[in-house]
């Protein structure tokens, strides 16, 4: 249950994190999100531009349920701010990163030399100096971005069996970037937040039976 709820985490903390209905637009459009950076970085690199963003953008927003906004105007104003940051982030790092591997499974650990790689929830990059992870999400305040960063910890360590040299975090609704360096502290404080949360889940389970 571990693995899976920190998965989980990092790929929708609206849907983890919150069980309101507020929460039901923001998951929808973070699982877009996911979806157009994950098909971008895995298109051949002559094509990796704003008109495949677009076209991308275009293909996964037909997955969301409108009548999950506030309104119909809310729907395009949250569009709009997202299309216009998504083209700026993803132009800015394909012409960064050399080359990107995604993973959909954890496989083995981290090959030597210098590379990028997805694990279909997160951009990775590695090289022989740095290991980095980076999130695009919708939104978050200083609460849950400090929350992301303590789970990317703990996902990292289990996965990798390290800590990251830092962890990025892109906010596409306000066009903002969050850097941060884990410690062994963070590490341990995240393990105690996935502790508590797998108890709320498992009394939350315990009382719908």
């Amino acid at each position: 249950m571990t693995k899976r709820l920190l998965e989980s985490f990092i790929q929708s903390p609206y849907q983890v994190n919150d069980s309101s209905a507020k929460s039901c637009w923001r998951h929808g459009v973070q699982l877009m999100i996911n979806q157009v950076v994950q098909h971008y970085f895995q298109l051949p690199r002559n094509i990796q531009n704003s008109i495949s963003i677009m076209k991308l953008i275009d293909t996964y927003r037909k997955n969301l349920n409108i009548d999950g906004f506030e309104s119909v105007t809310h729907y395009c104003v949250v569009m709009a701010k997202i299309t216009d940051h998504l083209l700026t982030f993803l132009s800015s790092e394909a012409k960064q990163v050399s080359q990107l591997y995604f993973y959909h499974r954890q496989k083995g650990v981290l090959e030597e030399g210098e590379h990028s790689f997805s694990v279909n929830i997160e951009l990775t990059e590695y090289s022989s100096k740095l290991y980095s992870m980076k999130k695009y999400l919708l939104m978050a305040d200083d609460h849950l971005i400090k929350l992301f960063q303590l789970m990317m910890s703990v996902y990292s360590v289990n996965v990798y069996g390290k800590l990251p040299d830092k962890v990025k975090i892109v906010t596409l609704l306000d066009g903002k970037e969050y850097e941060y360096s884990p410690t062994i502290e963070d590490l341990t404080l995240g393990q105690q937040y996935v502790k508590e949360l797998k108890e709320i889940k498992h009394e939350s389970w315990e009382r719908r039976l």
